[in-house]
């Protein structure tokens, strides 16, 4: 009980901090973009193909992180401390994936220097991260697999 406690409590501090971490690219986007960045040159056809381009590869990153945390957590678990590492790892896995969709966000901000480029980017990254959020029940079902 104490593991799975602790595992959860370590999870929930790292997803609290990649959430953090979208909203520091919007401040950054917000607060730099407008007064330091000169405004772009770049082709508004290259832009508007490369942002969708991203948005696509956005959506499928999230339904990969699926895939992969699935995988990560169908590893044989022989121990309550490996059981909880790999689902640490998937966790973090799956939630990178939706950091990342902010990611590409804040470059499409910065290429363009229009903030408002960056909010389908943040809500697809939200959005994966309520379906990928960890949850205590889903790490004390895969304890009860294994028998502990």
């Amino acid at each position: 009980k104490e593991k799975i406690d602790l595992t959860y409590k370590q999870i929930l501090i790292i997803a609290i901090a990649f959430i953090g971490i979208v909203f520091l690219y919007y401040l950054i986007a917000y607060f730099i973009v407008d007064k330091y960045i000169s405004k772009s040159a770049i082709n508004l056809t290259f832009l508007n193909t490369l942002k969708n381009a991203l948005l696509i590869l956005s959506i499928a990153e999230l339904i990969i992180a699926s895939y992969l945390k699935k995988l990560i957590l169908s590893k044989e678990n022989k121990s309550i401390e490996t059981a909880c590492q790999n689902y640490l790892t998937a966790n973090i896995v799956s939630m990178a994936c939706c950091e990342a969709v902010a990611l590409y966000g804040l470059l499409v901000v910065f290429l363009s220097k229009d903030i408002s480029h960056f909010l389908p980017f943040i809500v697809i990254s939200l959005i994966g991260f309520s379906i990928y959020f960890p949850k205590k029940r889903e790490l004390e079902d895969i304890l009860i697999k294994l028998g502990i």
